[in-house]
C-alpha cells in the first residue's frame, strides 16, 4: 500500500461503504503517485458476468491517473465476493493484516478496504482473495461470445462438475469464442486431445483476439482444461507463479 493523499469528507462516510467512498473529496498530495495505467478488475457481486472470481478472467484498464479499490468482507469467509473496480482516488486507511487476511484497512463497517497505484499490487491483492477459487476441483467454463465481446463469455458460463473438464474453441467463420464442459472419462479426454492435434491449437489468446481486430485465426482449439489455473492463463495470462509461491494467510 503506498502513501495517499489526505481525506476531506466526514467520519460516518465510512460506514456507507465504497461508493461513498469513492465520491469522497480527496486532496492528492503524494509525489510517488504513479501515472502508468492500472490493470484492475470491474467485479460486483450484484451484476451478472461481472461475479467474483469470474470477473478476474479479464481484465479492465483503468483510465490514466485512476486507482483500483477492492472492498470485501473479512469475516464471512468471502461472502458475497468483493467488489471491485476503478477508482479516482485511494482513501487512506491503515494496513491491518491480522483483520484484513487479503490486503488492506479494516473499516468502522466490518469491510475491508485495499487501494493499489499499480498492477503488481492488483495483482497481489486479487491473488490472495481468490486461492481457494483456484484450487476448487470444479472449473469454471466460459460460454459463448463474439471474440470483441469476452465479458459475454462469463455471462454465458458455468461451472463443471467437479468429474468435468472445459473445452475452448474459435470459429474464425463466426469469430465466436466457445466453451463447454464435458466429462472427463478417458474416452473424451482422449478425443479433445486428438482434436488439438489434428484441428489445430488457437496461436493467439482470446484475449489477443479481442483487443487487436487484425488479428487473424484459423478454427482452433485452446486445449482441454481441467483446472481454473488453465482457464485463467487462457484468458487473461494471470501470473500463476505469484499465486503458486506466495504463502496462504
Amino acid at each position: 500500500m503506498a502513501a495517499y493523499g489526505r481525506l476531506h469528507c466526514p467520519i460516518f462516510v465510512l460506514i456507507l461503504g465504497l461508493s461513498s467512498l469513492v465520491s469522497c473529496q480527496l486532496h492528492w498530495d503524494s509525489n510517488q503517485a504513479s501515472q502508468d495505467v492500472v490493470e484492475c478488475y470491474n467485479c460486483s457481486p450484484y451484476h451478472k458476468g461481472f461475479e467474483f472470481p469470474q470477473c478476474l478472467y479479464i481484465t479492465d484498464a483503468c483510465n490514466p491517473g485512476q486507482k483500483c479499490s477492492i472492498l470485501y468482507k473479512p469475516d464471512q469467509g468471502l461472502g458475497l465476493g468483493p467488489v471491485i473496480g476503478c477508482s479516482d482516488q485511494c482513501y487512506p486507511v491503515p494496513t491491518t493484516p491480522l483483520l484484513c487476511p487479503y490486503d488492506g484497512g479494516f473499516l468502522p463497517n466490518f469491510e475491508c478496504y485495499a487501494c493499489c497505484e499499480n498492477s503488481s499490487c492488483v495483482i497481489h491483492s486479487t491473488t490472495q482473495l481468490s486461492r481457494d477459487y483456484f484450487l476448487s476441483p470444479k472449473v469454471f467454463c466460459p460460454g459463448q461470445c463474439h471474440r470483441s465481446k469476452l465479458k459475454d463469455c462469463m455471462t454465458t458460463g458455468v461451472e463443471c462438475l467437479s468429474s468435468e473438464f472445459c473445452i475452448m474453441s474459435y470459429d474464425s467463420q463466426s469469430q465466436v469464442v466457445s466453451g463447454w464442459c464435458r466429462d472427463a472419462n478417458p474416452r473424451a479426454v482422449t478425443a479433445c486431445e486428438y482434436s488439438l492435434k489434428t484441428q489445430g491449437a488457437c496461436t493467439h489468446s482470446p484475449k489477443a483476439l479481442a483487443q487487436d481486430a487484425s488479428l487473424g485465426q484459423a478454427s482452433c482449439l485452446w486445449g482441454c482444461l481441467t483446472n481454473n489455473v488453465d482457464v485463467m492463463l487462457l484468458f487473461n495470462h494471470y501470473p500463476v507463479h505469484d499465486f503458486m509461491t506466495t504463502t496462504a494467510p
